[in-house]
C-alpha cells in the first residue's frame, strides 16, 4: 500500500541501531522509501524463493514485515521465514477501524495464530492480565488493558482521505517507470491501474446524479426501525475473497445471500447490500442485484446502498452476513449476529453464528456482551496498534507502536533464549 509507514518504521529501528533493509517490487515501493538500504526485485515468480533466501543470508535477517500474507509474492519469503524460524509481522489496515492498524505476529486474518475458541481466548486474557498485573504497567498499546472500552475503541488522527488518495495518485505516476524499471512486475489485483482510474472517474462523475437517492435511502436505514439484515461488500479484489472463500467473485456471494433470503427469511425482513466505501464501480452491483433479485421474487425487499454511516445501520439491523470483512468486527462491538460465509478467525462458537446461512435469518441470536468484552480485548491488545497509515499524527503514533511492539518482543525473545542457556547449563 502507498504510505510512508514502512519508512517511518525503518527510521526508527535504523536510529536504534538494527540493519533495515527493504525489497521493492514496483517504483510505487521505492517512492515511499528513502536513506535506507533495499533491494530491487526484478525478477519472475519462480525465481522468488531463491531471491528470498540470498537476501536473508546476505543480510542475516531475523524478522520480516509484510504488508499482507495472502499474494503470491508473499509465500515464499513465509514459507523461508517458518523453515528457518524466522519472526514475521503481518501489517494490514485494522481489523478495528478507524484509528488502528494490524501488526500481528504470525499471520493475520484466517491466517492468525488466534485461537479459535473462546476458552483459547480467556487463556490468553489471562495471560494477558497477570503479566499487566506483575508488572504494574501499561500494556505494548500504551492502555491498561483494564481500560480498554471495547465497544467504542475508535480513534481519530484526521480525515486520513486526502493524503490517501494523494499517495494513491503519486504509486499511480510512479507505476509508469515499471515496463522499465521492473519488467517482470504483475499486478496482484484483477485489473491494471488504469482500469481502476478509468473506474473511480466514471465513478466520480456519476456521483451527483444518484447522491440524493443513496443520502435518503442511508438515513431511511439509518434511523428506521424496520427489521432488515446487512450485507456489507468486500472489495473485489481483497485477497480475502480469493484465498479464504469458496467465491470466485463478489457477484457469486451475493447470488448465494440473495437465493437464501428469499427462501428462507422472514416476508417482513428487508435485505441491505452496502457497497464496500473504496470500490471504484467497475462492477454495476446496483444492476446484478437489481436483476437477481427480480428474479427470486423480492426486489422489493432488497436495497442496495452506496455510502451512509456504518455505525448507525449497524445498529438498527437484526444481523450481518458477510464473506470475511472486519465489518464483523463492528458488528460484534453492536453486539449483532454475524454470519461469515467465508473463512475468518472470528468465525467461532459463541462469538458468530455457527449454524448455516438459511437457519441465520430466522434463528440468530445477539452473543453474549461478555464474551465479545473478552474477545475484543484480546484482540486489540494482541493485533492491533493505534494510528493509520496516511495522517502525519497517525503515521507518528502507528511507527512508534510497532517499533516498541517489535522490540518488546525481540527482548522477550532474548531472554528466553537466555533462559534455554541457563536450563541447559
Amino acid at each position: 500500500m502507498p504510505t510512508p509507514f514502512f519508512q517511518e518504521i525503518g527510521d526508527r529501528l535504523a536510529r536504534a541501531g538494527h540493519h533495515v533493509h527493504k525489497v521493492h517490487y514496483t517504483a510505487g515501493d521505492a517512492l515511499f522509501w528513502r536513506n535506507l538500504p533495499a533491494t530491487r526485485f526484478t525478477g519472475t515468480s519462480d525465481t522468488l524463493a531463491g531471491f528470498y533466501r540470498n537476501i536473508i543470508d546476505q543480510h542475516q535477517v531475523d524478522t520480516l514485515i509484510l504488508f499482507g500474507d495472502c499474494r503470491e509474492i508473499h509465500l515464499p519469503a513465509i514459507e523461508e521465514a517458518k523453515q528457518r524460524g524466522l519472526t514475521l509481522y503481518v501489517c494490514e489496515e485494522g481489523y478495528i477501524r478507524p484509528g488502528w492498524i494490524t501488526f500481528e505476529k504470525g499471520g493475520s486474518n484466517n491466517k492468525s495464530n488466534m485461537p479459535r475458541t473462546l476458552t483459547g481466548i480467556r487463556a490468553i486474557l489471562q495471560t494477558l492480565t497477570r503479566t499487566q498485573e506483575k508488572a504494574n504497567a501499561q500494556n505494548d498499546l500504551g492502555d491498561s488493558l483494564a481500560h480498554i472500552d471495547v465497544f467504542n475503541p475508535q480513534r481519530t488522527y484526521g480525515n486520513p482521505m486526502p493524503a490517501r488518495v494523494r499517495m494513491d495518485l503519486m504509486n499511480i505516476a510512479a507505476s509508469l517507470l515499471n515496463p522499465v524499471l521492473y519488467p517482470a512486475y504483475k499486478t496482484h489485483r484483477p485489473e491494471t491501474k488504469a482500469q481502476e482510474a478509468w473506474g473511480w472517474i466514471k465513478k466520480l462523475a456519476n456521483a451527483p446524479f444518484i447522491k440524493n437517492h443513496h443520502s435518503q435511502l442511508a438515513k431511511r436505514y439509518e434511523l428506521t426501525e424496520t427489521d432488515f439484515f446487512l450485507v456489507p461488500l468486500q472489495l473485489n479484489s481483497d485477497y480475502q475473497i480469493r484465498a479464504n472463500s469458496s467465491y470466485a467473485s463478489v457477484t457469486d456471494f451475493i447470488e448465494e445471500i440473495l437465493q437464501s433470503f428469499a427462501v428462507h427469511a422472514k416476508g417482513k425482513d428487508r435485505l441491505l447490500i452496502k457497497l464496500h466505501p473504496l470500490d471504484n464501480g467497475r462492477i454495476n452491483y446496483a444492476r446484478f442485484i437489481q436483476r437477481h433479485a427480480k428474479a427470486h421474487g423480492i426486489s422489493d425487499r432488497v436495497d442496495f446502498l452506496i455510502g451512509g454511516n456504518l455505525e448507525e445501520i449497524l445498529s438498527n439491523c437484526k444481523g450481518v452476513v458477510l464473506v470475511n470483512s472486519t465489518t464483523g468486527f463492528a458488528a460484534l462491538r453492536h453486539l449483532k449476529p454475524v454470519k461469515v460465509t467465508g473463512r475468518a478467525f472470528y468465525d467461532m462458537a459463541d462469538i458468530t453464528f455457527s449454524g448455516t446461512l438459511d437457519e441465520f435469518w430466522t434463528s440468530a441470536t445477539a452473543p453474549a456482551k461478555e464474551d465479545i468484552k473478552d474477545f475484543m480485548k484480546v484482540v486489540i491488545a494482541t493485533t492491533q496498534i493505534p494510528g493509520d497509515l496516511f495522517t502525519h499524527e497517525g503515521l507518528t503514533v502507528a511507527a512508534d507502536a510497532a517499533v516498541t511492539r517489535l522490540l518488546a518482543d525481540r527482548q522477550s525473545l532474548q531472554i528466553t533464549d537466555q533462559q534455554k542457556a541457563d536450563i541447559s547449563l
